[in-house]
């Protein structure tokens, strides 16, 4: 992203990472450390009505990535505690980069296995 644009977006990434997460928090909250098995993130962002403007497109993903990891961990030592116990609860113990990395291509990627081959779509067998 580059011109006038470029600075407001900048300003607003830790924003849309914070939203990433907490949508994600919210899901883990309610179903456990499980959740992060039942979670993707598509590259259309389905159900977004306003994209993220910073990550527009599939070649944004590894940006997205390494953005969601960043914030992750400086959030993990915030200086408000319950901001640093927010971010690090949910990590039950490993690295951001292992959930984000199951949030943007495994969980993804186990789904398709699962459903898209001919077993499951021409006779509902699950593989």
């Amino acid at each position: 992203i580059t011109g006038l644009m470029a600075p407001l977006l900048d300003g607003l990434r830790p924003a849309y990472l914070s939203v990433i997460l907490r949508q994600l928090f919210h899901i883990l909250d309610q179903v456990g450390e499980q959740g992060w098995d039942h979670v993707a993130l598509g590259t259309d962002f389905d159900g977004v009505i306003n994209p993220i403007d910073i990550y527009r497109q599939s070649s944004d993903m590894k940006t997205l990535r390494t953005d969601l990891i960043t914030f992750w961990d400086a959030s993990c030592t915030h200086p408000d505690p319950t901001i640093a116990a927010l971010y690090t609860d949910h990590r039950y113990g490993k690295p951001a980069a292992h959930w984000i990395d199951k949030l943007l291509w495994e969980n993804g990627m186990a789904f398709l296995r699962k459903y898209y081959h001919d077993g499951y779509l021409k006779d509902g067998v699950v593989g």
